[in-house]
This record gives structure tokens, sequence and C-alpha cells, in this order.
């Protein structure tokens, strides 16, 4: 088991945004064999876009399967190759998140790997990770919207700008993606096993 929590101070930066507490304590569950440096960059830049939206987050990435003593999990997300014929998704779909409605608890996703790497080999880890960012804005009760990151389909602009640049949240779904997370501390929503 891979557990870390980055920790980052950019002084003079957009990145400067404080966090809100409590943390969203988020599970990943690497299937596919991504190098421990991939897993690193790819939660990293999520960790970044949802620090900037205000969600503290703490992670805890594990091969294959996680063990059953692995602590609080509030959201979890597998990285498969590709669907699986259940996953009714579109073409396009880089992701699913399973359940929930605006606003509700939804506690699992899914990232097809296989069509992260169709966008950009050279910016895998960076989009894996705007990618992992995008389903855990699901799974916080955020729908598809018109911009940013939550766009169901990314722009070729976008896409290419993920290089050296990120997708962030808008203020509004900054906003209910953080009342969902206290909502989740309040009644200790715990996550049973999957």
């Amino acid at each position: 088991m891979r557990s870390h929590s980055i920790v980052w101070f950019l002084l003079g930066t957009s990145w400067t945004a404080e966090a809100a507490s409590p943390a969203l304590h988020v599970m990943v569950i690497d299937q596919v064999g991504i190098e421990d440096t991939g897993i690193a960059i790819a939660t990293d830049v999520a960790q970044r876009i949802l620090n900037h939206a205000g969600v503290a987050t703490s992670w805890v990435t594990c091969r294959s399967e996680c063990p059953p003593d692995t602590g609080r999990v509030d959201v979890s997300v597998r990285i498969v190759a590709r669907p699986t014929p259940d996953h009714k998704v579109s073409a396009s779909a880089n992701g699913m998140a399973l359940g929930g409605t605006p606003g509700g608890f939804a506690q699992y996703a899914y990232v097809y790997y296989e069509r992260v790497l169709s966008q950009g080999s050279w910016t895998r880890y960076r989009v894996l990770g705007h990618v992992l960012a995008h389903e855990i804005g699901h799974l916080l009760g955020r729908e598809h919207s018109g911009q940013g990151i939550m766009r169901a389909a990314w722009t070729q602009k976008q896409a290419q700008d993920l290089a050296t640049a990120y997708l962030l949240f808008t203020a509004n779904e900054a906003k209910t993606m953080q009342q969902n997370v206290e909502a989740r501390t309040r009644r200790a929503v715990p996550l049973p096993p999957r």
C-alpha cells in the first residue's frame, strides 16, 4: 500500500487558497500498474485542484485492492484499463461516478486509463490527475457544466493546456463541494466494502 499526504506552499501564486477542514479521505485503487511516480504526479495534480476549490484531501493509493485496515475512506476511485460492459458510458468518457445526486454522498468512481492515454502520453499523469479531480467532483455532488474541469468533454485547447495549466472548479462548484465534505463529516458516512 502506498500512502501519502502531499503538502506544498507556493507563495505568491493562485495556489495559496486555503483548503477547508475537514479533509476528504480519498482511496485510489490502481488496477493497471501505473508506476509510483505516475500515481504521485496524478494525485498531486488532483489534490492541488481540489485544494484550490477549498477541499482538503488525504490520499491512500493501493495496487489491485486495499487492505481492510486501510482506515477512514470517504470516496474511492478505481483506475481500470477500460469500461466494463455494464458501464454505460459514452465513447469519449474518461471515467464514471456511481450513484450520487446533486449534493448527495456518492462514494465510488472509475477512471479509464486507456482513454486517458489517448489524450497524449507525454501529459498522461497530469491528465489522469484532472480526471481524478473531475470524478471526485461528481462524488461530491457536482454535475457536468459548460466550463472548467467539470465540462463533460474538454476542448482540444483545454486538453493541450493540461500540460502546463490546471482546469479548475468554479466558485459555485467549490462551495457546494465544501458543503458536501462538511455534511459527510457531520453524518460520518462510512464507506462500505466494495
